[in-house]
């Protein structure tokens, strides 16, 4: 063989060729194979694949959720609601009763019998007080003594003598308070008045507690009717120093056109105390008197 030949530079050189000889380069790829012209393959042992490590794979699948959470993230959200329940608390001491759960179980005349011990041991309560209620009319003051009127009324026993001492003692606490109410507004309402009330709604409710007086009855024990004969003589009065102060405001006009002259005729007629009114203004008002 010449030695320039390729053949000749790999036969020289035979350890360089690594690959294993898987056919024999003197058989024919058209010969038959016989059993001394196979040639024995030599096989390697298998080399063991190295796999990616499992952390790998768990760190990409927390990179996914990681990914996955900050896209969410960033979707938004509803607002977080609080749910607030209800705190359960448990009564563990004693406690007083409060005051206006006390005034709630009191009748009207318990919470001024209530009201007027309080003022006569604090006196200096009353002026607060009178601050802090409401401001008084004529038509309140009327229906508060109204209701005593009917108290007063319904005093008296059914049937029998109505003038008698028995009828006297079951109505004589009535009767005296109802005197009493009267003698209270009455003076409270002479002039000078609130400034709320003119002159005529100061004649006018002097004219209803007038009527209200002829409503009593007479008893047959004179003494019985000192009461009522000293409520008439306040009346009066209350009617002279009412009077007077119509005349100064509103003018003998006024008091003429409003029918006052003829309303104090009707109740002198019944009660001879007022005369001495109805002539005083007859005097005080000339064309009146000629009329």
């Amino acid at each position: 063989m010449d030695s320039r030949s390729p053949l000749a530079f790999l036969h020289q050189n035979n350890h360089l060729n690594t690959f294993p000889r898987l056919v024999n380069p003197k058989s024919s790829p058209r010969s038959s194979p016989t059993p001394s012209s196979q040639t024995t393959t030599t096989l390697r042992p298998a080399v063991p694949i190295k796999l990616p490590p499992i952390t790998k794979r768990k760190a990409s699948f927390n990179e996914d959720n990681e990914d996955e959470d900050s896209i969410m993230s960033t979707s938004p959200q509803p607002p977080h609601r609080t749910i607030k329940r209800p705190r359960q608390t448990t009564i563990q001491q004693k406690r007083p009763l409060p005051i206006n759960r006390i005034l709630d179980n009191l009748e009207k005349a318990a919470l001024v019998t209530l009201l007027s011990t309080l003022v006569a041991r604090h006196p200096d309560l009353t002026q607060e007080i009178q601050n802090l209620a409401p401001k008084l009319t004529p038509q309140s003051a009327l229906t508060a003594i109204t209701k005593l009127e009917n108290t007063f009324h319904s005093s008296f026993p059914y049937g029998g003598d109505k003038t008698g001492e028995y009828a006297y003692s079951r109505i004589h606490v009535a009767y005296n308070t109802l005197l009493s109410a009267i003698t209270d507004y009455t003076t409270y309402f002479l002039p000078p008045p609130p400034p709320a009330i003119s002159a005529p709604e100061l004649l006018s409710f002097l004219d209803s507690i007038t009527h209200l007086l002829h409503r009593i009855p007479l008893f047959s024990n004179p003494i019985h009717n000192i009461a009522r004969e000293t409520a008439f003589a306040e009346i009066t009065s209350a009617w002279e120093v009412g009077v007077r102060y119509f005349l100064e405001t509103n003018g003998s006009f006024a008091f003429t056109l409003g029918g006052w002259m003829e309303r104090l005729e009707g109740h002198a007629r019944k009660e001879p105390v007022l005369r001495r009114i109805v002539e005083d203004l007859r005097q005080q008002v000339s064309w009146a008197r000629n009329s």
